[in-house]
Order: structure tokens, then sequence, then C-alpha cells
């Protein structure tokens, strides 16, 4: 089995959230590096209805 280079993506409402969350990733070595994105508008579905929000991204570097 090849282990391949992977990229997780995730949200969180907050800087330090993800600031956080992206650092415990590191310090675990659960991600190689952790990248965090200026603030983001995302624009959902939720409940039947179109909804924005303002959001940070998180990008883990990791191995499969």
């Amino acid at each position: 089995m090849e282990v391949q280079p992977i990229q997780i993506t995730s949200t969180y409402p907050t800087r330090e959230e993800v600031v956080r969350v992206g650092g415990e990733a590191v310090r675990l070595h659960m991600a190689a590096c952790a990248q965090v994105t200026s603030e983001i508008t995302s624009v959902y579905r939720w409940e039947g209805k179109i909804k924005s929000g303002r959001e940070f991204q998180l990008k883990l570097k990791t191995l499969s």
C-alpha cells in the first residue's frame, strides 16, 4: 500500500478556534502542516433556505 499525501479542509466560526485546532493537529502529529485562511463567506442551504455566514478555513496536510 502506497502512502499518499492528502489535504483535509474544514471551517470554524472563529480564528481562535481554527488556530487552536490546527495547532493541536500538528502538535499531535496528525498533520504535518496546518494552514488558516483569512475570513471567508460561505453560502449554503440550511433548512430549505439559502444562507450565508462568515467562517475561517483550515487546511491540514497529512498522509493517507
